[in-house]
């Protein structure tokens, strides 16, 4: 690599890198972007010399006068529920890794409300990040609409999370929990359960299309499956033994309880078995998300998920619509999801 003068008085430049590691400053600038796909042509060689002269000469980026030469800040908002179960933590994390992959940063924030979407996208729209990724899946197709309609208005890509929206001018990914959650409930029928308990995420379940679907099956099966009991409680690991408390108390118990958290589940199986109950014997429990930590829980947690839950592919495409890049148009995902059969239902 090629020597390169620097004085205390200048700090290097873009150029300065690119003489030093002997290649062009617009490869020096697809590096610094996370263009790989630009840097196919220069060999690992030359990306190498250009990460050794960025380190030898100091080279420090000036984005910001990057991000007002470009009128872009590199950033995606992730908006969520809320943080601290398997699915949203993996999710954020994934988001982050393929950004970071393509020279983007991402902030992440967290809000249950209509209001509070509301006031976060209003800062998106006002500049606080290029695009959005959005688990909206809490929220009907006609409150998405509203929510999101001035972004769509400022040209700022959006991206959501909902098992049915279909929006104009809106990127959605569609995991088919509700497909899943029928599996589950046939299995449920086919092993001979009557009596089962469903517990949603909300403290206080609302009206959702799982709610819905569990209802609805239970009517269609009604010469096999009583009323089920819905309870809230199932969005964190201490809800999770309060609910499994009250189960505990109802009469005629459940004798099967689906949870729409892993980490729920797991913690309603171990009260279960605190209160002498056998499980899957003398209660089985099905969670949702196919978290890491159901699969080695005692006994294994059966639960649905999907089969993949990278958004390598939905960012990528996120951040193609923001640079503008051809053919880059919304589009819809659909992720499959499928019941795991393990050892606790």
């Amino acid at each position: 690599m090629a020597d390169i003068e620097t004085t205390s008085e200048r700090a290097p430049t873009m150029a300065d890198v690119a003489r030093a590691a002997g290649v062009s400053t617009a490869a020096v600038s697809y590096f610094l972007s996370g263009r790989t796909d630009l840097l196919k042509r220069v060999g690992p060689e030359a990306r190498e010399r250009i990460s050794e002269a960025i380190a030898s000469l100091g080279y420090v980026q000036n984005k910001t006068a990057r991000h007002l030469r470009r009128q872009r800040t590199e950033r995606i908002c992730v908006l969520l529920p809320q943080l601290g179960i398997p699915f949203a933590d993996k999710m954020a994390q994934d988001i982050y890794r393929a950004a970071q992959k393509r020279g983007y940063t991402t902030v992440v924030t967290t809000g249950k409300s209509a209001g509070t979407w509301r006031r976060v996208l209003q800062e998106v729209e006002a500049g606080l990040a290029d695009g959005v990724i959005a688990d909206a899946e809490p929220f009907s197709e006609e409150v998405i609409r509203e929510l999101f309609a001035p972004l769509i208005r400022a040209n700022r890509p959006c991206l959501v999370l909902h098992p049915t929206a279909r929006i104009e001018d809106v990127s959605v990914v569609a995991h088919d929990r509700v497909g899943a959650l029928r599996q589950a409930l046939q299995h449920v029928v086919d092993q001979g359960h009557r009596h089962i308990a469903y517990v949603a995420n909300p403290s206080d379940p609302t009206p959702s299309a799982r709610v819905d679907l569990v209802r609805a099956f239970a009517a269609e099966h009604a010469d096999r499956l009583d009323p089920p009991t819905i309870l809230g409680g199932g969005h964190s690991r201490s809800t999770g033994v309060e609910v499994a408390r009250d189960i505990l108390a109802l009469t005629p118990r459940p004798t099967l309880v689906l949870v729409e958290s892993d980490f729920s589940a797991v913690a309603m199986v171990h009260e279960f078995q605190r209160a002498g109950l056998a499980v899957p014997g003398d209660i089985a429990v099905i969670g949702c998300g196919n978290a890491e930590e159901g699969a080695f829980s005692n006994p294994r947690l059966t639960t649905i998920g999907p089969f993949n839950v990278s958004l390598t592919e939905e960012t990528d495409h996120l951040i193609d619509m923001i640079e503008r890049r051809p053919n880059a148009a919304p589009r819809r995902f659909l992720v499959p999801w499928r019941l795991y059969l393990r050892e606790s239902g």
